[in-house]
């Protein structure tokens, strides 16, 4: 049995994948969070650009948002999702 490690941010996750988020602004560098864990439960994005970013990056494995547009300062404040399938060692 694998050991359980703790994991108090999204970014810590093995399972995390974080994308650049296109914007006009050259000097804003937020991002996409998005969970790739193998048993993850799949949800259409609300927006269409983010759902077109989804299957493009997807392809064919499981990928959900965690969050879209994510800047630097915000990042320590985003709180691991209660849909993450790792719950019993977060």
């Amino acid at each position: 049995m694998a050991k359980a490690v703790p994991i108090e941010s999204c970014k810590n996750c093995p399972h995390f994948l974080e994308t650049p988020y296109p914007t006009d602004d050259s000097f804003e560098r937020p991002s996409y969070w998005w969970c790739r864990h193998p048993e993850v439960k799949e949800v259409i994005c609300e927006h269409e650009d983010d759902e077109r970013r989804r299957l493009q990056i997807a392809s064919g494995n499981p990928l959900r948002k965690i969050m879209g547009y994510v800047e630097w300062h915000e990042e320590a404040g985003i709180k691991i999702p209660k849909w993450c399938p790792l719950p019993n060692i977060i």
